[in-house]
């Protein structure tokens, strides 16, 4: 059963400290995710006011009343402490090798005098028997990683499941300001805090990969690749118009979906 969430109608409740809002859940029956979903789906900010408080009631299979609200900031309050515990992340931006097959535009080649160059439409370290070799090269790469202490109480076993069951997919909806389908969720690790028993310390690993759009491939445009599609070149064996040799060159390019999509407000750390 897919996720759904709405806004329950005449919900907003408001008083001099701050308000609440109603919501509805359908598509699990299980808490620990319901919450996680809860915390994902609505923003930590909203109207001045600090998110301090979620509550979720099952009023049938798959089926929950949600509840959250918001109040003045005070870091003494036990409540907004357990919203907003300590958190933290870092990024690398170092690279990755990766092997390519074709360069970025046609190649200045160099013959003896009286002989003619063969095109070989951008492909990389072509052969006299046809094999094209291509080459390793450094390409962007953004990795990051991010901290956060979450509530036993709220994030246990089935917690857990949950995020196994994310690993290794990508970003249904904008995560951290990324397009979908461009971060890569490589799972994450952690237990009880040593710090807070009532809390455990948890580190997730994600990857970014963008969206690349009218990329030339020898004849070929590729229109677009979205960020974590596999893109391959498959070559054809040609003879060269100008110096009649044989070589290689791309015919066909082929862009296919390798990994699954997931919705990371389930993660329940936040989607902004």
């Amino acid at each position: 059963m897919s996720i759904t969430w709405g806004e329950r109608p005449n919900s907003l409740s408001k008083s001099s400290t701050g308000f609440s809002r109603g919501y509805v859940l359908s598509g699990t029956s299980d808490k620990d995710i319901a919450y996680s979903l809860s915390v994902g789906y609505t923003p930590m900010l909203s109207s001045g006011y600090y998110r301090s408080n979620i509550t979720c009631e099952q009023k049938g299979p798959d089926f929950w009343h949600v509840d959250v609200s918001y109040g003045p900031w005070d870091k003494a309050d036990p409540v907004i402490k357990q919203e907003y515990p300590e958190h933290s992340w870092s990024f690398d931006t170092t690279g990755k090798t990766v092997h390519i097959d074709h360069g970025l535009a046609a190649a200045t080649s160099y013959v003896p005098a009286g002989k003619t160059a063969t095109n070989h439409k951008m492909a990389i370290g072509v052969q006299d028997d046809g094999r094209c070799e291509g080459t390793d090269i450094v390409a962007h790469g953004l990795k990051w990683t991010e901290n956060h202490q979450l509530l036993l109480a709220n994030y246990a076993w089935n917690y857990a499941q949950a995020l196994s069951t994310c690993t290794g997919k990508v970003n249904s909806q904008i995560f951290r300001g990324c397009a979908a389908g461009t971060v890569l969720f490589q799972g994450a690790s952690g237990g009880p805090s040593t710090k807070n028993p009532l809390y455990c310390d948890l580190t997730y690993h994600f990857e970014f990969s963008p969206y690349v759009t009218n990329v030339v491939v020898g004849d070929i445009t590729v229109t677009s690749k979205p960020g974590w599609y596999y893109a391959w070149t498959r070559f054809e064996k040609t003879e060269d118009g100008s110096s009649y040799k044989e070589t290689q060159k791309p015919c066909q390019v082929d862009v296919i979906q390798v990994y699954d999509t997931v919705d990371f407000a389930v993660l329940g750390i936040g989607t902004t």
